[in-house]
């Protein structure tokens, strides 16, 4: 970001020594003062852009993703509940808290992935901004797929090229129409169909089940390069506690191997950045090459925003 450098007020400096950029102020400034056009290479190029020290309200967050993007995906086909946190707007902020059922947020941690990846229309952009962060840890976690694709043994390479990855889901009838936004079943089907699921009902217990096979290692949007991009770890932690609503499985059926799982473990581990948001801070991540996930905390007061671009025109 030459020119914000340049006129002294923001500086640039590398977010990790492989990849993503932070952006800081270097006086009192609206980030929607900076250059857009070097703002969008930097995205492009680093995969993140974090912006710290700006000290941003959700308004101001709300007003500079805008500059970005004005095409933004709902949580429609979502795995979880999400609370909408700009409701007298257009309703396209929400929480990532997860409650399942409970009255205070869960503070697992959250394994890496990238979004919304068990459907066609999953988010190319991802804008996270810090409510408020955790008294202690709570640390964004983020890893770049194109450096976890080099670093895996050549074996889960070869089987990720050879295979896609099915996504296998389950969806109660009561939670379905949570899910989906929709007590009409045709709404569903026609949903499933834009996002290449395929869908199967089960007409005695009103259950619905979608699968979508997709390759684990695609192209990214601005790498012309294959990345580890999908969301298998955190699905594989759920079957491992004993839950069964998502699963993931190879095109042939099989699970993936417990080798396989252990190269991806190893390798994104030891790739993983943490960054300790602050009140105010903001981020965009590229989903389709950028995995993130998050450490976990204690405290319940924790709330951090997303904002999903369904599409981009840079």
């Amino acid at each position: 970001m030459n020119t914000a450098t340049g006129k002294g007020i923001a500086t640039a400096e590398p977010l990790t020594s492989d990849f993503g950029l932070t952006v800081t102020p270097a006086c009192v400034i609206d980030p929607c003062e900076l250059p857009l056009d070097e703002v969008t290479d930097a995205c492009k190029s680093s995969g993140v852009v974090y912006f710290r020290g700006f000290d941003y309200s959700m308004a101001q967050f709300e007003a500079f993703t805008n500059l970005q993007c004005q095409d933004w995906l709902t949580y429609k086909g979502g795995a979880h509940d999400r609370q909408v946190l700009n409701p007298s707007s257009d309703k396209s902020v929400y929480s990532v808290n997860f409650y399942l059922g409970q009255k205070e947020q869960l503070k697992f941690e959250l394994p890496l992935h990238c979004d919304m990846s068990y459907l066609k229309e999953s988010p190319v952009a991802l804008y996270f901004y810090c409510v408020q962060p955790a008294a202690a840890r709570g640390e964004t976690m983020l890893c770049d797929g194109a450096a976890v694709f080099d670093n895996l043994a050549p074996a889960t390479r070869k089987l990720l090229e050879s295979q896609k990855i099915v996504y296998i889901r389950k969806y109660p009838e009561g939670n379905w129409q949570v899910r989906f936004g929709t007590s009409d079943l045709d709404d569903v089907r026609t949903f499933c169909k834009k996002n290449f699921l395929e869908l199967r009902v089960d007409e005695t217990t009103g259950t619905l089940y979608t699968d979508y096979a997709v390759s684990a290692v695609p192209h990214s949007r601005w790498l012309d390069r294959p990345v580890f991009r999908n969301s298998i770890l955190p699905v594989v932690k759920q079957e491992e506690i004993g839950l069964d609503d998502s699963l993931v499985r190879l095109e042939d059926g099989s699970p993936l191997p417990a080798e396989v799982i252990a190269d991806i473990r190893e390798v994104t581990t030891r790739l993983t950045a943490l960054v300790p948001m602050l009140k105010g801070d903001f981020m965009f991540v590229d989903n389709t090459r950028v995995l993130h996930g998050r450490k976990a905390f204690d405290d319940a007061k924790r709330e951090v925003a997303i904002r999903m671009a369904k599409s981009l025109t840079w």
